[in-house]
């Protein structure tokens, strides 16, 4: 009898890290890929450290290896939730072509601005 695959498991997918470089800073560090079944784990990510309402919220993407249409999706709705709190997300794509091109494609460049670095990142007010 042949075994059936199991289904990969989307923690092994994707792996966020949080950390504060400032009080009212947030930095998640996102690795992996991003698509429909890793998208809910990419908002709890983003959506997590908003309990501790930091006044920017920096979300690193340049170690992402995929990032689909959920993945598009869970950032905007993770964006629309960290508004709502009066937080300001700010994404790293590190001007990766293909981390930018789909969000400028999806008309999202003005929602889900791309920085060169963290540190770029951190420093706009």
């Amino acid at each position: 009898m042949m075994e059936q695959p199991l289904p990969p498991d989307s923690d092994l997918l994707l792996h966020s890290d949080v950390c504060w470089p400032a009080v009212d800073v947030a930095l998640v560090v996102v690795s992996g890929e991003i698509d429909l079944g890793t998208a809910p784990q990419l908002v709890a990510a983003i959506t997590g450290p908003l309990r501790s309402l930091p006044r920017v919220l920096v979300v690193d993407l340049r170690p992402v290896r995929f990032l689909g249409v959920a993945g598009l999706n869970a950032l905007t709705e993770s964006r629309a939730t960290a508004a709502a709190h009066g937080v300001t997300v700010r994404i790293v794509t590190g001007g990766q072509g293909w981390l930018e091109r789909p969000i400028q494609l999806c008309g999202l460049s003005d929602v889900l601005p791309g920085y060169q670095t963290v540190d770029h990142a951190l420093e706009t007010d």
